[in-house]
């Protein structure tokens, strides 16, 4: 059966995981971990791409690129073949050390772009290895939390997405991979579709502000009570989830005209969806609102 052509796009941002061969370790040491990461930065000079995120693991690595436009297989399989040639002559072995091929997915939004830097940066968690995620020396969490120097990863564009302050963004990064629940790297993947599938197609066009009121209105209450009242339940989700559906925005866009933060806006709409999936009650409001919308 021939391979499944590996998705690619000029400008892309990957998610890629590269394993052992027949699962064996590929680190058997911290002096391997540093080999590994001074190759990744040699490459990531060379082909002047932009490194988000990884985490060293003992039998694979995650790592979440920006190709800057090149070759992203050339750089992996420069990247893999340099730690190859390092590793069978520092333990006298030959073969291959990796997998045939890394697997590579494209991070096609902002949901997923956040979420999956938490998946890579809670491996080790998952694994068992420590409780919390920056008791591991050999991911790039540190460099997001703490004043941990490193020239290997970009942690601008990923903070930015928390706070417009540096040092405040990095408080709220924390907190949402370390208090949050965590969500699973497919389900990231496939956020928007999953929106896209419950949703109305061909509604009318409203701004937000008058799409605002008219909620506001079919829920006899006032936008400031919905936004910043607790027992409103899932009105504020609904409402962030109908400016999503009808205007098409982007979550950051959502954010600046909400004052709220993209991951907010991500984490409120996909609770909405899955109580909407889950519940029909709360199925039944939302079509009763693309009723009134509708009018």
């Amino acid at each position: 059966m021939p391979r499944k052509a590996r998705e690619k796009a000029e400008c892309s941002i990957y998610h890629i995981s590269v394993r052992g061969n027949n699962k064996q370790s590929i680190f058997l040491d911290d002096d391997d971990r540093i080999e590994y990461l001074a190759r990744l930065r040699r490459y990531k000079e060379s082909y002047k791409v932009c490194i988000y995120a990884y985490c060293l693991m003992t039998n694979h690595v995650h790592l979440l690129i920006f190709d800057n436009g090149q070759d992203i297989s050339r750089f992996m399989q420069g990247l893999n073949l340099s730690y190859a040639i390092y590793f069978n002559k520092k333990y006298k072995c030959s073969g291959h050390l990796f997998q045939d091929r890394y697997t590579s997915s494209i991070v096609k939004n902002e949901a997923y772009f956040v979420n999956v830097s938490k998946y890579i940066h809670l491996n080790p968690v998952k694994a068992q290895l420590v409780q919390k995620p920056e008791e591991y020396e050999w991911s790039s969490y540190s460099v997001y939390i703490a004043d941990k120097k490193d020239d290997i990863v970009d942690v601008e564009l990923l903070l930015s997405y928390f706070a417009p302050q540096y040092t405040q963004s990095k408080i709220l990064y924390k907190h949402y991979v370390e208090e949050k629940e965590l969500v699973d790297e497919e389900v990231a993947s496939t956020e928007e579709d999953k929106i896209n599938d419950i949703c109305l197609k061909g509604m009318i066009k409203l701004e937000h502000e008058e799409l605002m009121n008219r909620l506001s209105g079919h829920w006899k209450t006032s936008v400031g009570e919905i936004m910043f009242n607790r027992i409103q339940g899932f009105r504020k989700e609904m409402l962030i989830y109908f400016i999503a559906l009808i205007e098409r925005l982007s979550y950051k866009k959502i954010g600046q005209l909400l004052n709220m933060s993209d991951v907010y806006i991500s984490m409120s709409i996909k609770k909405i969806v899955e109580a909407m999936i889950n519940d029909k009650m709360i199925m039944n409001e939302r079509d009763a609102i693309i009723a009134s919308l509708q009018k």
